[in-house]
């Protein structure tokens, strides 16, 4: 008796015994024991198949092509056989999870007749010396693909299978199983698989997949080794200690064929996953959530060579799906791809390191298709930048006023403002962007950064000794004139120094604290000084969940909308070489994301991916970034006004600036997240959008009036958190300004 050619190492008694159900008990019929063995199985009620005269049959044609042997001559030619061999020829495989006994030959002609159909793409010689070959396989997902397709052409004498993890139902997408498997080991499927495929194939299973205790038993006198497992940091200790061994690593990832070919054998001193990671220690690695592993996911696989379906996937990860798909067609793909390499790898042939695409989606497409390929984040046309940061010129008070003035905020730090300096004052003018979507739906966001910059100009007159009286002009892009006189004495107002500490805070603490009511009056008063300005002000923790929840489907909302999309992300500074050298936008390090929140964002950039999402009606996580930073602070504010006019507007945006400095006066972090403001005056506006952006934004429109307790008829001017943030106020300012002369 033979115990075929599966044996398993294993953690637990328990989890062994469900192992040493993959094993194939080979019963050879020349040995008394074994037919012994054989008659009590089937008198236990083993079903008992035998075809080994049709396997004789086949053998017999396959020997002599040449001859093309007819019924007779092969009958003759199996006699002869039998004759030479003995009437006891062959053996019975047990296979004891089917409860079947089948009848096979013997293991030389077993495994020619089994590998003919591989001559001559596998010589005779090629074929036996792979039989002598040892591969590893770790993770069987991918994994079974590739392990099965091994075994299938038999280009390996011995497997050894790695994985802890057990057949679920999700699983069975892409991995060949019944449902009768369902809770076995994924190492016990595979094996039986293969057994009932080969059962004089050696298997080697261990169960708790690639571990340190097992990890010399299972790279010891391998000749390749395939990752196709989930785990970072077990991919990074795998590979350490195959370069360490020079063992080849081989991995696929299932997405546009990508395959990656390390060639440790040759090059010893070769970088893991090609350098992509750098200096990465396995320990960091271990204990991600699938959320943290993104960024790692997409430094190893490449977002610029991800295809269009994954990285929108990538964005539903623990939104509408669980984690990574993966496709049946991908996987049986990687199991062809990795099995074809491995075979010229192991007879010699020449196999560079480096990384392949077998990209199925291009298979028939249009030549006038676009590329499924993108390129890198930003993807949308970025608009005309202005020159580098305002510079104060020595000499004139003037030069002194603008460069104060060009620290005011404004959305998406467009600064929409052109200041020119003319006898007796300055001119402050309409500097026209870009933006087109909802959100700049008839100037009115323009309109608040204009105010912004207005008042923080007159902070700085006072404080450089000079009266400033404002004189409106209102006609095309001329705002308003500034006309300036040096003042006698000191006027200066106590908000000018907070003018180089305001900065947009949004650090997302997990417990929010309070903010003194004290501090909220004084804010409301700086408001006030300006007429038809409204506060509102919301401190209760549920009252400020449910606005989280408003602002979340609002952001979802803008970043779905095309127009919207691209605005944001021509407002983003993607490098900070791009953002010094511009002066404009947001700079990443300015928006304090995680790297799995950078990682989306980049994913994020790209307009058809967007697109794609929209298509299939998702993207419930987009709205999160916004949704957390409100859910995390310790008050929310709006300033409105019952009017709705450009002036308004600007109005609430010289009222914006001075509350910002008054709440950095009392080391308050304030952070605008006006999105929710503006979409919601384009559908009270009639601006353009959908029917279904039109549906949203009433629910919207209805729940923000009655939280806040406004009337249908208003102006949003400002929505923003608020949280204590003294350490925040006084770190370098992150973003830069442009020259704000025309």
């Amino acid at each position: 008796m033979h115990r075929g050619g599966t044996r398993s190492t294993s953690m637990t008694n328990e989890l062994s015994a469900a192992a040493r159900s993959g094993l194939a008990e080979i019963l050879r019929c020349d040995r008394e024991s074994d037919m012994a063995r054989v008659r009590g199985l089937k008198e236990d009620g083993c079903e008992a198949i035998d075809t080994l005269h049709a396997q004789l049959l086949d053998l017999m044609r396959t020997r002599e092509p040449r001859r093309k042997l007819d019924d007779a001559q092969a009958e003759q030619a199996v006699a002869a056989f039998l004759a030479e061999r003995g009437s006891a020829y062959g053996a019975w495989v047990h296979y004891p999870w089917s409860r079947r006994l089948v009848r096979v030959l013997e293991e030389a002609e077993f495994v020619s007749l089994r590998t003919d159909r591989n001559r001559h793409k596998i010589t005779a010689a090629e074929q036996a010396r792979l039989w002598s070959k040892k591969i590893g396989v770790v993770g069987l997902s991918v994994g079974q693909s590739v392990a099965l397709t091994l075994a299938s052409e038999r280009n390996c004498g011995e497997l050894r299978l790695a994985d802890f993890d057990t057949v679920e139902l999700s699983n069975l997408n892409r991995l060949r199983c019944g449902v009768h498997e369902l809770g076995l080991p994924k190492t016990v499927v595979a094996a039986r698989q293969i057994a009932e495929m080969d059962p004089y194939l050696k298997v080697v299973c261990f169960d708790r997949g690639y571990a340190a205790a097992d990890a010399e038993a299972f790279l010891h006198g391998l000749d390749a080794v395939v990752d196709e497992c989930d785990s970072l940091d077990v991919k990074l200790q795998l590979r350490e200690a195959a370069r360490s061994r020079g063992i080849p690593v081989l991995m696929n990832t299932s997405d546009r064929g990508m395959t990656d070919i390390e060639r440790f054998d040759l090059e010893p001193d070769r970088p893991l996953f090609h350098g992509r990671l750098g200096a990465v220690a396995p320990a960091s690695l271990a204990g991600l959530s699938t959320e943290e592993k993104i960024p790692v996911v997409l430094d190893i696989i490449g977002l610029e060579t991800s295809s269009l379906r994954l990285r929108a996937s990538m964005l539903e990860i623990e939104q509408s799906i669980k984690t990574w798909p993966q496709l049946a067609s991908d996987v049986a793909l990687g199991g062809a791809v990795i099995t074809d390499v491995v075979r010229r790898l192991m007879l010699g042939e020449p196999v560079r390191s480096g990384r392949y695409y077998f990209d199925l989606s291009e298979v028939g497409k249009d030549a006038s298709a676009p590329a499924s390929v993108p390129a890198q984040a930003p993807v949308a046309d970025a608009p005309h930048r202005s020159r580098a940061c305002a510079r104060a010129r020595d000499g004139d008070v003037r030069d002194r006023i603008v460069a104060d003035a060009s620290l005011a905020p404004s959305a998406g730090n467009a600064q929409p403002w052109e200041w020119i300096k003319t006898q007796g004052g300055l001119l402050l003018r309409h500097r026209r962007s870009a933006g087109r979507s909802m959100l700049y739906h008839e100037d009115r966001a323009a309109m608040v950064g204009l105010g912004a910059t207005l008042e923080s100009a007159l902070l700085s007159a006072r404080h450089h000794a000079h009266d400033a009286e404002v004189q409106w002009r209102w006609r095309g892009d001329d705002i308003a004139f500034v006309a300036l006189a040096a003042a006698s004495g000191e006027a200066s107002d106590a908000l000018y120094p907070q003018l180089f500490r305001r900065r947009s805070v949004r650090a997302r603490p997990s417990e929010a604290a309070p903010i003194a009511q004290t501090a909220l009056d004084a804010l409301d008063a700086q408001a006030r000084r300006f007429p038809g300005v409204e506060t509102r002000f919301l401190t209760d923790r549920k009252a400020i969940g449910a606005l989280a929840e408003l602002v979340g489907a609002a952001e979802r909302l803008r970043i779905l909308d095309p127009e919207s999309h691209a605005d944001m992300v021509n407002e983003i500074a993607w490098s900070n070489a791009e953002h010094r050298r511009d002066g404009e936008g947001i700079p990443m390090q300015a928006l304090s994301l995680s790297a799995a929140e950078v990682a989306g964002l980049k994913v994020l950039a790209d307009a058809r991916v967007v697109a794609r999402l929209a298509d299939w009606r998702l993207g419930g996580g987009l709205g999160k970034l916004a949704h957390d930073l409100v859910a995390s602070s310790s008050a929310m504010g709006l300033i409105w006004s019952p009017g709705d006019s450009c002036a308004d507007y600007l109005r609430g945006g010289r009222a914006l600036q001075r509350v910002w400095l008054e709440a950095a006066n009392w080391d308050i972090g304030l952070c605008p997240v006006t999105s929710l403001c503006y979409l919601l005056r384009a559908l009270r506006r009639g601006g353009p959008m959908t029917a279904a952006q039109t549906e949203t934004l009433s629910a919207l429109e209805q729940g923000f009036r009655e939280l806040l307790s406004l009337p249908q008829d208003r102006g949003d001017i400002a929505l923003f958190r608020l949280l204590p943030a003294a350490g925040e106020l006084d770190r370098p300012r992150a973003t830069h300004r442009r020259d704000a002369f025309s």
